[in-house]
């Protein structure tokens, strides 16, 4: 006996397999999250962003300070806890602790900077208390502040830091430091041997390098407050 394919049954079954692919593949097109305009993030409340540069990828989780169309600022506090003793007597019952023992309690406070053109809102948070608008005034990254950078290099992401040289903007430049040394030797009394070191001197002097990251390959810029202080430096070169 031959089955009749165009039975109403087996219309109905065709339909239906060739329904699913399409339906599933729009199902995957919609898991992707949307990019969220600046003004439509709320300040105050957890996010978790994605930064891509290019088959690189990194996650940075926060409280949302800032938002403009060029960054959006994250930012993680941490406390710490240190302990200075005295070896032995700080051990002693009833006035060791007191008397030769001390506790100090620090807070930092990082700010990430993540480019807006390369994040992606993957988490959101909702804050029971939202921050209010004007407690971080800052519109970019400011010169002289002590930084620490995630880049995308060579296929990978490596870290660098220094002090920013000027207004974080279309590219992040910074200097940073590294000793030279230079060896001045008495001409044929350095050479000889045993007695050769007597005329030899040696001296060390601090070098500032000035180094450019392009926007397009960084991925995070973290800065940092000690204490309700931002961490600063003023770059001042040897006198020797």
């Amino acid at each position: 006996m031959r089955r009749c394919i165009n039975s109403p049954s087996h219309r109905l079954i065709l339909g239906l397999i060739l329904f699913l692919p399409a339906t599933t593949a729009s199902g995957q097109e919609q898991a992707v999250p949307p990019r969220q305009p600046a003004e439509e993030l709320i300040l105050g409340d957890g996010y978790v962003v994605d930064v891509e540069r290019g088959s690189l990828r990194r996650r940075f989780e926060g409280t949302l300070v800032k938002a403009n169309e060029q960054w959006i600022v994250l930012r993680v506090v941490s406390e710490g806890r240190n302990e200075v003793a005295v070896p032995v007597v700080s051990k002693a019952p009833y006035f060791g602790k007191r008397l030769f023992q001390n506790v100090g309690i620090g807070r930092q406070t990082e700010f990430r900077w993540i480019p807006r053109e390369a994040a992606t809102i993957a988490g959101h948070v909702h804050a029971e208390k939202p921050q209010p608008a004007t407690d971080f005034a800052d519109e970019a990254p400011q010169k002289g502040s002590r930084f620490n950078a995630f880049v995308a290099a060579e296929g990978k992401i490596v870290e660098q830091d220094g002090d920013l040289a000027e207004k974080a903007d279309e590219a992040i430049v910074y200097m940073s430091q590294r000793r030279v040394y230079e060896m001045t030797v008495v001409p044929l009394f350095g050479e000889l041997p045993f007695v050769g070191g007597a005329f030899r001197k040696t001296k060390a002097r601090t070098e500032f390098v000035r180094t450019e990251i392009p926007r397009e390959s960084l991925l995070c810029l973290c800065t940092y407050e000690l204490d309700g202080e931002e961490a600063t430096i003023e770059l001042v070169p040897d006198t020797e």
